[in-house]
């Protein structure tokens, strides 16, 4: 994953399908595939008493191959997993839920960071967010509204941390913002 998250910071991805990033992963399947054939000839066989089928390092182990997972399917589904942890951090979302997989790298995507912008923004100036800032699950919703139902809370987080870090916004409680000098509507008329 450290892989994936260093390509997409030193190159500003903003979005990819799996396939595209693919060619990433495949020099750790090959290396997984070398140490696992490595440790299957070291096993040998070798009678003990009592048990001949104990294995020992002391004569080859002879035995039909094994079907398992060729090196495609090994980096698929290598692929497969580090983009479902990657979604469960926030690093990436997908936009749309399509059969086209196309992956949004969530510090990247400005579209999503505007909306979460203009949500607290827009929010934060109504009597009932005034005076605590907006809480990150309302945020959630007005984002998962108004840009993408399929925006993870931890990709929001991202964005929130990114703008606090920024001073774009601030945190007024453990989990609610506001945009920092916002004026309300309080009192205006």
């Amino acid at each position: 994953m450290c892989v994936l998250k260093n390509f997409f910071k030193e190159k500003a991805v903003t979005k990819f399908r799996p396939y595209e990033v693919q060619d990433l992963l495949q020099h750790l399947v090959s290396s997984r595939s070398s140490t696992s054939s490595a440790n299957q000839g070291e096993e040998t066989q070798t009678p003990h008493l009592g048990n001949p089928t104990q294995k020992s390092l002391d004569t080859p182990l002879t035995q039909e191959p094994v079907a398992g997972p060729s090196g495609g399917q090994q980096l698929r589904q290598l692929l497969q997993e580090a983009l479902q942890i990657l979604q469960e951090e926030g690093t990436v979302f997908r936009k749309v839920r399509s059969q086209d997989e196309v992956y949004h790298v969530t510090e990247q995507d400005k579209g999503l960071l505007i909306a979460v912008k203009d949500v607290i923004r827009k929010d934060s100036r109504t009597e009932k967010y005034a005076e605590k800032g907006c809480h990150i699950l309302h945020i959630l919703s007005a984002v998962r509204q108004c840009y993408s139902p399929n925006v993870s809370k931890a990709a929001v987080e991202r964005i929130l941390n990114s703008l606090e870090s920024n001073s774009d916004i601030i945190s007024t409680s453990d989990s609610h913002y506001t945009i920092f000098g916002q004026t309300t509507s309080l009192g205006q008329s």
